[in-house]
């Protein structure tokens, strides 16, 4: 078609009805799950765009959606930002990238929902902010049980756990831990996982080789070099890729082979992305596509009325990513 489509055209191309077309673009459930992709892949071969303007008059919706970042430089974030973005695009609604400070924006009545990712606030503080926005809000990295919060996070304890696995199958047994400060929900879930993993299995109290990286790669890098030179640890247990990559820096510089001299595991799977990683890091793979149409369903559903607006987590599965930088017994 040389002009834009909409829906009526995308309905015919689908054979289906024009409502049908309407409630699988916006996520609604009563559509089949093979009728809806078919719906979803024609509106995006055809480059579909939807008329923000006149839907936001009809259903007094701006279908704004606003993300609130702490960090847009982060790769995981902008990966993670780009998917949610697709998937609402889809749905007919726009992601709007908000920066920490810009947090009073939330109160001007531009959006029709929230998202928060890498968020730094305490616990209390973000639940009041969200309170005090009145909107639909969907946490990626949360246990909050606030009434007008879905919680759509990561299964940490799953992949983790089949992370510290490894420590039986490797000859490095000095392992330590690269951790996040201690607002981060998925740094303290990681990490208590690892800890009543170690205690189990092992009997062991991890806490004195736990040490703070603050999921960035340069600290992670510096806290490394000290300890390599002191031959304190050979298997660097990171909670996420970035605090891995530093370790990775520090090997090099010290010139050791990460999967020989050391093991080193992450999570998040960033070489997705990111060619940096050499040998390939084992990780946990997080499933972005996944998570980002969890995420765009569930915002969508609460704003739209198909989903009532109470209390819900849901957990977005994982799945590990084996590459060479974990050393396995002969």
């Amino acid at each position: 078609m040389g002009k834009p489509v909409n829906i009526t055209d995308i309905a015919q191309l689908a054979h289906v009805s024009v409502a049908t077309v309407s409630n699988a673009l916006k996520g609604k459930k009563n559509v089949g799950r093979e009728t809806r992709e078919r719906i979803l892949k024609i509106a995006e071969e055809h480059h579909y765009q939807p008329s923000m303007t006149a839907q936001g008059l009809r259903m007094q919706h701006t279908r704004l959606i606003g993300i609130l970042v702490h960090d847009f430089q982060n790769v995981f974030s902008s990966r993670i930002a780009e998917g949610i973005n697709q998937a609402l695009h889809k749905r007919g609604y726009s992601l709007v990238m908000i920066a920490s400070n810009s947090k009073q924006l939330l109160n001007a009545s531009l959006f029709d929902g929230l998202v928060v990712f890498n968020y730094l606030a305490s616990k209390s503080q973000l639940e009041s902010m969200i309170t005090a926005s009145k909107l639909p809000t969907v946490l990626m990295a949360s246990d909050s049980t606030l009434d007008n919060v879905v919680n759509v996070v990561t299964d940490n304890h799953s992949s983790i756990s089949q992370l510290c696995s490894l420590y039986e199958q490797t000859p490095h047994k000095k392992i330590c831990f690269f951790t996040n400060d201690d607002y981060s929900y998925n740094s303290n879930v990681r990490w208590q996982t690892c800890y009543n993993y170690f205690q189990k299995h092992h009997q062991q109290d991890i806490t004195d080789d736990t040490y703070n990286a603050h999921f960035r790669s340069e600290p992670a890098k510096k806290i490394a070099l000290d300890l390599l030179k002191k031959q304190k640890y050979d298997f660097y247990f990171c909670l996420n890729d970035m605090m891995a990559y530093g370790v990775y820096q520090a090997a090099k510089a010290l010139g050791l082979t990460v999967g020989h001299d050391i093991s080193v595991s992450g999570f998040d799977n960033t070489q997705n992305s990111l060619s940096i990683f050499q040998p390939k890091l084992t990780t946990a793979d997080p499933n972005m596509a996944l998570w980002s149409d969890m995420i765009a369903d569930s915002i969508v559903q609460r704003i739209e009325g198909t989903e009532p607006i109470t209390n819900q987590t849901i957990f977005v599965p994982s799945e590990i990513v084996m590459g060479q930088s974990v050393k396995l017994n002969a």
